[in-house]
């Protein structure tokens, strides 16, 4: 859906060529938008590692993500 930004970006070690890399995500917090309420604010913690397992990237992403549409019961 879009990317309003991210925080604490940190690269503790050097990408080589040659690395494989693979990718860990934590689902932090996911949230009700307080301005747009068909929207969802889901905070995530990425670590991407290289073939030795040390983390060669580091960030917190913030998403926005469609919400499912409140049922109506009559």
């Amino acid at each position: 859906m879009g990317a309003p930004g991210l925080d604490d970006l940190k690269w503790p070690q050097p990408v080589r060529p040659g690395n494989v890399l693979s990718a860990r995500t934590e689902v932090l917090s996911a949230d009700p938008s307080r301005l747009k309420p068909c929207l969802g604010v889901v905070r995530s913690k990425i670590q991407i590692s290289n073939q030795s397992g040390e983390a060669v990237m580091e960030l917190t992403a913030i998403n926005w993500v469609l919400r499912r549409p409140v049922p109506t019961t009559y």
